[in-house]
C-alpha cells in the first residue's frame, strides 16, 4: 500500500511525502 500525504508544517513545508507500506 503506498500512501501520499501533505506535509503543511515543518521542514518540508509545502512539501509532499510518500512512501510504501505493506
Amino acid at each position: 500500500m503506498s500512501i501520499q500525504i501533505l506535509n503543511p508544517k515543518g521542514m518540508n513545508s509545502g512539501k509532499i511525502i510518500s512512501w510504501s507500506t505493506t
